[in-house]
């Protein structure tokens, strides 16, 4: 869209309208909403691509932490349980 839509339309400026100047101006913002949406659309789900989509790179992203948070905590209590047999054996 190369013209842009005045929205903060005060009530004086509505009514001074002709009502095709007003459903004109209707349908060029309704259009630029669906552009909008459609843009934000293809960002969060990836349209087409699913992979491509925010949401699924945020899932990936928390199960390598959850993995990451596992593999961590299983070392973490290998080397406690080994420091504390060594302790323990003296």
């Amino acid at each position: 869209m190369a013209e842009s839509i005045k929205i903060e339309l005060t009530e004086e400026d509505v009514q001074r309208k002709t009502d095709s100047e007003k459903l004109s101006d209707l349908v060029k913002i309704t259009f630029a909403s669906h552009k909008l949406l459609a843009d934000h659309g293809e960002i969060i789900f990836g349209n087409g691509d699913p992979q491509k989509g925010l949401c699924f790179k945020v899932a990936t992203q928390g199960t390598r932490l959850n993995w990451l948070i596992g593999i961590l905590s299983a070392l973490g209590l290998t080397g406690l349980a080994g420091f504390v047999s060594y302790v323990a054996g003296k």
